[in-house]
Formats: C-alpha cells, sequence, structure tokens
C-alpha cells in the first residue's frame, strides 16, 4: 500500500492511500474490517455527479464518481481496476474522484474541480496507478471520434503498435484545463504491474481502493 500525507490550511491532515493485491480485494466484505465502519462508498457509474459526504460518512446521493467532503474521520473510498483514482484537494476539503474515459468523457474532473473554485482555493491533485497507453487498446473510431472531440494528444499506441488510449495524458490535460494542479503521480500500470488487480488485461473481479480521509488536529 502507498501512503501520502499532506497538510491542510487549517491544520489537519489529508491522508491518502493506495491499495494494492496484497491488501486484499476491497469488494470482500472482510477487507479492512477494522476501519470499514468508517468508510463512505457510493456506486460509481463511470458519470460526472458528485456526492457530498457529511460526518458519519452518509452521502447525498447513491450514485456518484467524485466523493466530497471536509468532515474528519472519515474515509472516501474510490475503487479501481484500470480506471484513473484521484484526490483533489485544497482549503480545508478534498474530492475523491474515479476517472475512467466515459467519466472523463462526461466532464468529471472540470466537475470535481469547480468545489475549489466555488471556494475560491487552488486544488492540488494526486493521482493513482491507472493502465497507461501501452498496455490500453482501444477501438479506432472510438478512438478517433475521442481524439476529435478532446484532442488528439490522447491517441497513443500499445507496446505491441495496436491503437491505444492514453488515460494519463487526458487525465493532465483536464486538470491543467481546469486549474489543478498536479501534486504527486503513481506512475505505475495496473495492467503491467503484477502488484495490481487489471480487469482490462485480466477480468479480475477483484478491486483497489484509493482511501482519503482528513484526520483532525490533535
Amino acid at each position: 500500500m502507498l501512503s501520502f500525507s499532506r497538510g491542510l490550511e487549517n491544520g489537519s491532515t489529508l491522508r491518502v492511500r493506495f491499495t494494492d493485491r496484497q491488501d486484499g480485494d476491497v469488494n470482500s466484505e472482510v477487507a479492512f474490517l477494522e476501519e470499514r465502519e468508517h468508510w463512505a462508498v457510493t456506486e460509481q457509474v463511470h458519470g460526472a455527479s458528485v456526492a457530498t459526504v457529511s460526518s458519519g460518512g452518509h452521502l447525498d446521493m447513491a450514485k456518484a464518481d467524485c466523493l466530497f467532503t471536509e468532515a474528519t474521520s472519515v474515509i472516501c473510498v474510490i475503487k479501481t481496476a484500470d480506471c484513473v483514482p484521484i484526490t483533489m484537494y485544497g482549503g480545508s476539503c478534498f474530492v475523491a474522484v474515479h476517472a475512467g474515459w466515459r467519466g472523463l468523457a462526461s466532464g468529471v474532473i472540470g466537475a470535481a474541480a469547480n468545489i475549489f473554485k466555488e471556494r475560491k482555493c487552488n486544488p492540488r491533485a494526486i493521482i493513482g496507478p491507472h493502465i497507461k497507453v501501452d498496455e490500453y487498446e482501444f477501438g479506432n473510431s472510438d478512438l478517433k471520434r475521442l481524439g476529435e472531440e478532446f484532442g488528439m494528444h490522447l491517441i497513443g499506441a500499445t507496446a505491441a503498435g495496436f491503437p491505444a488510449l492514453d488515460l494519463s495524458s487526458w487525465v493532465f490535460s483536464e486538470l491543467e484545463k481546469s486549474g489543478v494542479q498536479v501534486d504527486h503521480n503513481v506512475d505505475r500500470c495496473t495492467s503491467a504491474d503484477e502488484r495490481y488487480f487489471s480487469y482490462r488485461k485480466n477480468g479480475d473481479i477483484g478491486r483497489m481502493a484509493m482511501l482519503t480521509e482528513i484526520e483532525p488536529r490533535p
């Protein structure tokens, strides 16, 4: 498991963790038993909706791909198996983001970034492991359509030379467009790195998680 800590403006600490196979399948009811009661989990639908998480882990919507909170001691959970997990943070809050290609096309990063614009603070982003262009073969017609709509930088090739979608490039482009500075990017590919579950490569039903929380001031 990778773990990152960052100080927030109000003196609290942001903690972001990225699990891997050794931590278990987060879909399992026995995974993370000691802390699971503090989890806030929504049904991810590859869209751009933002759910607000209040103290106690209560969500204002059941289906969303972004979890926003400024509550302490609540762990916001984003599950992945190739998509891009991102935590944006600034001021005294954060937004945990699940960004697959459909969510990116729907504007999920811009939707998350708007939270910080409303609060007039400058967000930063920590990006977790996800599938890289070398491994992400993609249908040529869909790839061409996405390139024409969102930029040709999204179009790449796999290591074997087949048409591929460059999720990393797309994410970085959308973050820059939305005024979000990249704090850290975990440069690991979920398909190539055996430490991770990969739906695309293996059809894995197991999932990793990005676990983000604000730890209260001592």
